[in-house]
């Protein structure tokens, strides 16, 4: 079993090696840098590295203006709901007040409040996740990247399925009867779609370096 681990983490260490670096090297200039990020990250949610090491996630991007990133935060912000603007509200614990709601507007809005009061007077304070758009100049920022889950999936499947047979072959090897029985063929099964599920949660990990 230890041989499987230390295979597994193998490919785990190899599909993050995989994973795709561009700098403004890569390109004829940075202009067409600039293009290529802007097309490759549009709407995606990204992980924004600073010069310092700090780093954060934006929900979305808005791609590159004037030497500028913007992006999009999702942010909790207070705000003040009057009652005869609340169409339905759903309560996740009603047993505590100042506690996580749906509230659904007259105009077809959905709120998802982290914290909101109990609907008891003409209005109800609430804690909303609400998206603010974001800017910071290009030269502050190390790095930008995304993950395409779907695409280590594949891998992983295949890397899963090559471990489970040489496990399979190893059982069967080991056995003092010879042959193949139902518990054995379950072990390389299991490493089959523990490969798919390892690949999915690593993915690809694309990055633009801007000042490595």
């Amino acid at each position: 079993m230890k041989i499987i681990y230390l295979t597994l983490f193998l490919f785990i260490f190899i599909l993050e090696s995989c994973s795709p670096i561009y700098t403004i090297k890569n390109y004829s200039s940075r202009v067409d840098f600039y293009y290529d990020f802007n097309k490759s990250t549009a709407n995606k949610k990204i992980k924004i590295t600073l010069k310092n090491d700090s780093s954060f996630t934006a929900v979305k991007t808005g791609g590159i203006s004037n030497d500028s990133l913007f992006f999009t935060l999702n942010i909790l912000k207070e705000e003040e709901i009057k009652s005869d603007e609340i169409k339905d509200i759903q309560y996740f614990d009603t047993a505590t007040s100042n506690i996580a709601a749906r509230i659904v507007l007259n105009d077809g809005k959905v709120l998802q409040a982290k914290k909101a009061g109990m609907l008891t007077g003409s209005y109800i304070k609430t804690l909303i996740y609400a998206n603010k758009v974001e800017s910071l100049p290009i030269g502050k920022i190390k790095s930008v990247s995304y993950n395409k889950h779907w695409l280590g999936t594949p891998f992983g499947l295949i890397t899963g399925t090559v471990i489970g047979f040489l496990e399979l072959g190893y059982i069967n090897g080991s056995s003092t009867h010879g042959g193949t029985n139902e518990s054995s063929i379950a072990y390389p099964i299991l490493t089959i779609l523990t490969g798919g599920a390892i690949g999915w949660l690593v993915g690809y990990n694309y990055t633009y370096q801007f000042n490595p």
